[in-house]
């Protein structure tokens, strides 16, 4: 009867326990994918918005204006161009246009710096440089650019628009803005603590680290600046990083650390500028995502012990609610049997061990009452067997006499 109870649960609990396994997995899986969707949502935006705000500033009619008086002037020195108005207009206007702007160059269209807010390359003539070349023509960007931004040389994002005379719409220069990285390091840190389930449990937190990749492998932005986790494959040839080189989409995948740690990956592709893909590029403990997932397990394994537990001591105590009335039955049913018809099982359950009690006892006093006639008619039959014997006795003794006497004996009725 146990066997029969807790074997259905064990088998309902195993297939249960696999089912919530697959299920969790692959909703984890997708969420930490939707993170990663998450963030090169967040860093295509930040692109938008910075090109967007390059082509403000070029349609700025105090910038046009400026440049247009600067075109013939290619050979002043570099302490003349720093004095100009429009230098002193881009060195107030950088900050308040973008906090992540480093620098920004106003080139005319012989190639020559006219413009420059930090002043390190005013008076230069850089024409062939690729920023300012094919930004004339349009708004231009390129995800990685080296320059020196005064920490040493560090790559930037540049972003190239033309500056257009109003009334012909002939490309005047072009403005160059030089952004660091700092607005892909935000969007990575708006998901570098989720939870699963409520915000409030913090038990439930989740540490994700993710980094930011060009096409060549080189790490553009992390929020692990401390470095304390590492990629689980060279960037090189990381999986996911070669989808994104092959133009194909991001995707979920799990892999082994160099200590064989088990971690999941996401990616996803970002489109930085017109021939360049970034990877977005989250790392998450499989461990530690299924957490939950194990201490769910726990609960039902436990709970399923309970259960069994419990299952237990119900059987046993339905077996011994049978087995007592049962061994009782058989007892009297050898009492019975010995010949005792005064014994009576007496049972007061209603159910059909006690139905069956007191048939028993009916039967036994039927038997009784039977016994008790068959007496009496063995007593009856023995008295008449004595007094036909006493009969048969008394008529040998007087045919005897009749047929011995010396005298003529005649017996006559009323009528002589």
């Amino acid at each position: 009867l146990i066997a029969l109870l807790v074997l259905p649960l064990v088998v309902v609990s195993l297939y249960a326990l696999s089912s919530i396994e697959r299920y969790f997995v692959a909703a984890a899986q997708e969420e930490l994918h939707s993170h990663a969707i998450t963030v090169a949502g967040l860093v295509r935006a930040s692109l938008s918005a910075k090109s967007a705000r390059a082509e403000d500033f070029a349609s700025d009619g105090f910038v046009r204006t400026e440049l247009a008086g600067l075109q013939n002037n290619t050979t002043m020195p570099p302490e003349a161009f720093a004095a100009l108005p429009l230098t002193q207009h881009l060195q107030r206007n950088k900050l308040p246009l973008d906090p992540d702007l480093l620098d920004i160059h106003v080139v005319n269209r012989a190639g020559v710096v006219v413009a420059d807010s930090d002043l390190d390359e005013i008076g230069e003539q850089q024409p062939g440089e690729e920023l300012k070349s094919r930004g004339i023509q349009g708004t231009y960007v390129v995800s990685r650019i080296l320059s020196d931004s005064g920490d040493g040389v560090q790559p930037h994002l540049g972003v190239a628009t033309p500056i257009n005379d109003l009334l012909s719409r002939q490309a005047l220069g072009t403005l160059v803005n030089l952004y660091n990285y700092n607005f892909v390091a935000d969007a990575l840190n708006t998901v570098k603590q989720h939870t699963h389930g409520e915000a409030t449990d913090p038990q439930r937190t989740v540490d994700l680290y993710g980094w930011i990749y060009d096409e060549a492998g080189e790490l553009i932005a992390t929020n692990d600046p401390a470095r304390v986790h590492r990629l689980a494959a060279p960037a090189a040839t990381h999986p996911l990083i070669q989808r994104c080189r092959n133009r194909d989409e991001g995707g979920v995948t799990a892999i082994e650390k160099s200590d064989g740690t088990p971690i999941w990956a996401a990616s996803a592709c970002v489109p930085a500028d017109q021939s360049r893909r970034w990877t977005v590029l989250l790392h998450q403990s499989a461990a530690t995502a299924l957490g939950p997932l194990h201490n769910l397990q726990l609960s039902l394994v436990v709970l399923t012990l309970l259960v069994i537990l419990l299952g237990w001591f119900m059987a046993r105590g339905v077996a011994r609610s049978l087995a007592i009335p049962i061994e009782g039955l058989q007892k009297s049913a050898r009492i019975i049997g010995e010949g005792n018809l005064d014994h009576r099982v007496g049972t007061l359950v209603r159910d059909e061990i006690g139905d069956l009690g007191r048939a028993i006892d009916a039967m036994t006093q039927n038997l009784q009452r039977i016994t008790a006639s068959r007496d009496e008619l063995e007593l009856e039959m023995r008295a008449r067997h004595e007094a036909e014997r006493a009969l048969t006795h008394s008529e040998r003794q007087y045919r005897g006499l009749f047929n011995q006497a010396p005298v003529a004996i005649a017996v006559l009725d009323r009528n002589g």
